[in-house]
C-alpha cells in the first residue's frame, strides 16, 4: 500500500500539492479531495489488473482448446491413415494449421 501511495503522488504534481495542502490545512474539504483521487486511481489500478488477467486467462484458455483440437487431429489421423501425420505448427492460432488435409 506504501508502494501505491508514492505511485500516487509521483503521478501528478497536483495530487502532491493536494496531499500537502490536506496536511497543512487539516480542514474537511482538503482531505477529502486527496482521499477521493487516490480512490479514483486505485479504481483505475485495480480495473487495468483485472484487464490484464482476464487476457491472460483468456489466452491460456485459447491454448488449451488449441491443444485439446491438435490431439483430435492426431487422433483422427490415426484412425483414418494408421500412422501419425506430422502437423505443421503455426505462430497463430489459425483454424487452417487444424484442418485435415
Amino acid at each position: 500500500m506504501d508502494h501505491l501511495a508514492r505511485s500516487f503522488l509521483e503521478e501528478d504534481t497536483e495530487n502532491r500539492d493536494l496531499y500537502i495542502n490536506g496536511i497543512l490545512l487539516k480542514n474537511q474539504t482538503s482531505i477529502e479531495s486527496p482521499n477521493k483521487k487516490f480512490n479514483d486511481y486505485l479504481f483505475r489500478i485495480n480495473l487495468c489488473s483485472y484487464i490484464k488477467k482476464s487476457i491472460a486467462f483468456a489466452a491460456i484458455d485459447l491454448k488449451k482448446k488449441e491443444s485439446t483440437l491438435r490431439e483430435k487431429r492426431s487422433l483422427r489421423s490415426i484412425l483414418i491413415y494408421g500412422k501419425v501425420r506430422p502437423v505443421k505448427r503455426k505462430n497463430s492460432l489459425s483454424t487452417r494449421a487444424l484442418r485435415m488435409p
